[in-house]
């Protein structure tokens, strides 16, 4: 009886290890595709509309020019107050909204802004300019 015992436990073990070796594979499947999604979106980047990320890149940009960064709250890009607007056929975006941040008193205050920010490769991104209202 020992003996088919042994030959139970062999038989579940490959089942197992056949399992596992299913699941690695349809993870290597997937992580592929993945892989290949995001491969054609940076030799692509120039023909996506970006405007969500160019909200939160002008949001880097008037977080950075703040006497007090960690204490600014920004509204969400779907306010009503905020506006992206893709400037023709570059990678420009002009994004208008406010913050709400302390100034050299502490008083949290809310400025309006405008920033014009450009895409200039796959990652990057750049401030032409902030104006303050």
């Amino acid at each position: 009886m020992s003996e088919d015992n042994e030959k139970q436990s062999m038989g579940c073990g490959a089942i197992i290890g056949i399992g596992l070796g299913v699941l690695v594979l349809i993870f290597i499947i997937i992580s592929a595709q993945g892989a290949k999604m995001i491969a054609d979106e940076e030799k692509n980047w120039k023909t996506i509309d970006w405007s969500s990320d160019a909200y939160y890149a002008a949001q880097h940009f008037v977080e950075e020019s703040l006497k007090s960064p960690s204490s600014a709250t920004f509204p969400r890009p779907s306010n009503s107050e905020v506006k992206i607007e893709k400037q023709g056929q570059t990678q420009q975006y002009i994004v208008s909204g406010y913050v709400e941040a302390s100034n050299s008193f502490g008083a949290i205050i809310k400025t309006r802004y405008m920033a014009r920010v450009e895409r200039s490769s796959y990652e990057k991104w750049r401030l032409i300019t902030l104006n303050w209202f």
